[in-house]
């Protein structure tokens, strides 16, 4: 069982370091077992694993390279897997007021996670204070 006030907690507490230039703050967590193995913060910054796992805007654009990166590809990419079938990914993001906010991830990194490296489970905060878990539909 997922403890998520915990991982809020740790997200209010990162909250102070992450760049507050940012229109928003989200966090992924990567766990196995309730057992934090990988956080991401999303970043203005882009990122030259971006082109490994590219960004397309609603227009079918490639923005890889200007849009900066997700917190889904920052997790990832710290821990080092390419498999994560067996790992539970939770999204969160924190308003400026640090209230959680709705979080699903975007297009990109929805493909990133089904198509590409996989998942356990995939859980992201609402603007309720609630946690929604995304159904993968498999065509």
């Amino acid at each position: 069982m997922v403890n998520f006030n915990k991982l809020v907690e740790i997200a209010r507490a990162l909250s102070s370091n992450h760049n507050v230039n940012l229109r928003c703050k989200h966090y992924c967590f990567i766990l196995k077992n309730d057992k934090i193995l990988s956080i991401g913060l999303n970043s203005h910054k882009s990122n030259p694993r971006n082109l490994r796992y590219p960004k397309f805007n609603e227009y079918g654009k490639n923005i890889s390279s200007i849009r900066g990166t997700c917190a889904e590809h920052i997790a990832v990419i710290k821990l080092g897997y390419i498999d994560c079938s067996k790992f539970t990914f939770v999204v969160l993001r924190l308003d400026n007021n640090g209230n959680l906010a709705y979080s699903r991830p975007c297009g990109s990194c929805i493909g990133l996670l089904q198509k590409q490296i996989g998942f356990k489970k995939l859980f992201y905060s609402l603007n309720n204070g609630e946690f929604y878990q995304y159904k993968y539909i498999s065509k």
